[in-house]
């Protein structure tokens, strides 16, 4: 198997045969697939994008008869970022899946799309191949509390909802990694939008909702950013990362005393007494200018996570790492949006972000109101494919 993995294959695509209307009804057009590869606790999970075909499927075949020789028996296919699956996609899953099985081992699919999880349920095969997210114990419904002064108001609008978090150390001995920003991405780290020459333009990032902003190293100091639109989707070429992929289990309001990064970590924590947390912040800073921050945070030690969280407070929990960037002047409305993805889009169409911060200048931003959308984060992998 090809141990760079995050290989991308392109081919004329060829329209093939579903079988029904209702799979016909599903193609979605593309050129190519590419498959990622993490590895964690014994486990192989193999992120597959783009098409699953015909033309494909015997490509995925190679990769898992690969991984099965080097002696892997526990393998997940990570299908969030799958369009399309055909007949012969499902053929090679299927043969893998009792494969697997013969050999007291496992292959199931995670997080799949809206059109593959569909094509699974047609076929009957989403019982079987779809693995359930772990349930995560969480208060339920409504629940009020005050940290320092500032007064929160959360409900858990998914019990259960869960993200997966991959972590991309430096390593000069590799190529860059890239980096697709779907809306259920979360992300921070350091790279540029991927352009030629994105080396030269590389500097601290953060990735949310779809959308995606960076601040250029070179010695301009205004940020750049893009927003997903339609079938475009941000790119980025990443150097380091730090990506949780999920949807979000809690939504919490908060007003009063004027609140640190720090404060807000803790909160998020609190309110799915979790003690590691995909965070995203959307809110109002004290001189009343809109922030979006976004990040990871933690009250506890991650061998992963370690050497890439600072602590957010004068103690050394909870620890973080956090992006942020503020906007001059903005509407309200953009916080009545029921959702994150409503409100990040409502912000970036009508507005630019104009002061981008990372590290301690992240953790000295005051908030005097805003959400907090956060979720459990459940697995923490090494990214170690390019």
């Amino acid at each position: 198997m090809d141990s760079g993995n995050g290989r991308t294959l392109t081919k004329d695509i060829d329209i093939l045969s579903a079988n029904s209307a209702d799979l016909r009804d599903m193609i979605l057009w593309g050129d190519a697939m590419e498959i990622r590869t993490n590895f964690s606790e014994g486990l192989m999970e193999m992120r597959v994008l783009g098409r699953l075909d015909g033309y494909w499927a015997p490509q995925l075949a190679t990769e898992l008869d690969g991984a099965i020789r080097e002696g892997h028996s526990r393998i997940r296919l990570n299908l969030s970022g799958l369009e399309y699956l055909s007949s012969a996609g499902i053929q090679v899953l299927m043969r893998y899946y009792q494969e697997l099985a013969k050999l007291q081992g496992s292959l199931d699919v995670a997080r799949p799309s809206d059109p593959v999880r569909k094509v699974l349920g047609l076929s009957g095969l989403d019982r079987l191949l779809a693995r359930a997210e772990p349930a995560v114990p969480a208060p339920r419904g409504s629940r009020s509390f005050e940290i320092a002064g500032v007064r929160f108001e959360a409900s858990v609008s998914r019990g259960g909802a869960t993200h997966q978090c991959r972590v991309r150390q430096p390593d000069s001995s590799r190529p860059y990694g890239g980096l697709t920003c779907w809306k259920d991405t979360l992300a921070t780290g350091f790279g540029a939008f991927t352009v030629n020459g994105a080396a030269d333009h590389f500097g601290p990032f953060f990735a949310v909702a779809g959308a995606a902003v960076c601040l250029p190293l070179d010695g301009r100091g205004t940020p750049d950013f893009m927003l997903s639109s339609g079938s475009f989707v941000p790119d980025l070429t990443v150097q380091t990362s730090i990506v949780s992929e999920g949807t979000f289990a809690a939504r919490a309001e908060f007003a009063g005393a004027p609140a640190t990064l720090g404060v807000l970590a803790s909160a998020a924590l609190e309110t799915l007494e979790t003690d590691l947390a995909a965070v995203t912040i959307i809110g109002w800073t004290d001189q009343d200018c809109p922030v979006l921050a976004a990040g990871v945070a933690a009250r506890k030690s991650s061998s992963l996570l370690g050497s890439v969280m600072q602590p957010l407070t004068t103690e050394q929990w909870p620890a973080g790492a956090f992006s942020a960037c503020e906007f001059s002047e903005a509407a309200r409305d953009f916080l009545r949006e029921p959702s994150l993805e409503g409100a990040v889009n409502t912000l970036f169409q009508h507005h630019t972000p104009e002061q981008f911060f990372t590290g301690g200048a992240a953790c000295r931003i005051r908030f005097h109101s805003g959400s907090l959308f956060v979720s459990p984060i459940t697995n923490v992998m090494a990214e170690t494919g390019v």
